[in-house]
């Protein structure tokens, strides 16, 4: 058991909602931030108990913001430890306003209201003033397929579209076939960078769980791929074959040298022509 899940089930003074089964998440995700200077946003109020919760478990130099709806929500505050301001999470004049006043975190938790178009607002808006290294995470994706009242997004996007969005900006880079070669040269010697989207640049994961999706930031830059043999990098020119059946790319007709000069394949030779007499 958890510190944090520890106090979660021994506490008596937190009016709290917690599902026990994100609390393993919450640890895996937030414990690097324990006992440093970690400024949190928690969008959901509600009772006030978990943003205590988590301003008590990350430590003394710990500084919460929370988010809600309702005006009710202020008298959870807790001056040098917990803030709270009141607007709608969809409303994107109001989150830049906090975000530009209390701005950035290490952590934001999106507890708030579950709609396709809170989550996506809420991301969209404030990603950008998570410090690098931060975590955003979004809970209870659950609601996202309970009825048609949780997809409100006017252009149709999801939890599900924002998933696979982001799967996709990971593979900015990589995913761009005619690119390889250009991945093959040392980043010091480019002679120029490929543009990439400021999703791409700055999401390092996602991580999808029963309820709950995980973003994790930090910066990334143009990637590099080698090709070694015992540990001595090759030369040869790489070009990424199209499809299965094409195997004469340069790299392929030079591996295929290589073999041919080697002793293994003088003493092979016997097998090949009889595994040919035979088929």
């Amino acid at each position: 058991m958890g510190e944090l899940y520890r106090q979660f089930i021994a506490r008596d003074d937190l009016d709290i909602h917690k599902w026990h089964d994100y609390f393993p998440i919450y640890e895996r995700y937030f414990s690097k931030f324990r006992g440093k200077t970690t400024k949190m946003l928690e969008i959901g109020v509600q009772g006030g108990g978990s943003a205590r919760l988590f301003a008590d478990w990350l430590g003394p130099s710990a500084r919460m913001t929370g988010l809600d709806i309702d005006p009710r929500c202020r008298s959870h505050a807790i001056p040098g430890l917990i803030d709270i301001e009141i607007g709608d999470q969809a409303d994107r004049q109001f989150l830049r306003r906090v975000a530009e006043s209390l701005g950035p975190w290490d952590i934001i938790l999106d507890d708030g209201g579950h709609t396709d178009n809170q989550i996506l607002t809420s991301f969209e808006e404030l990603f950008p003033f998570v410090n690098d290294g931060g975590i955003y995470l979004i809970e209870d994706t659950h609601a996202h397929y309970f009825d048609k009242s949780f997809r409100d997004h006017p252009e149709n996007k999801s939890v599900v579209s924002f998933v696979a969005d982001h799967f996709a900006s990971l593979h900015h880079w990589t995913g761009q076939m005619d690119m390889f070669q250009h991945w093959h040269v040392p980043p010091n010697q480019r002679t120029r960078t490929v543009e990439a989207s400021y999703n791409a640049r700055n999401i390092s994961a996602v991580h999808c769980y029963d309820s709950v999706i995980v973003v994790e930031k930090e910066q990334r830059h143009e990637p590099f791929c080698e090709v070694r043999t015992n540990g001595v990098v090759r030369k040869t020119a790489f070009t990424y074959p199209r499809h299965a059946a094409d195997s004469e790319t340069d790299l392929m007709r030079a591996e295929l040298r290589a073999l041919k000069a080697s002793a293994s394949w003088r003493l092979t030779a016997p097998l090949r022509f009889l595994s040919g007499l035979l088929k």
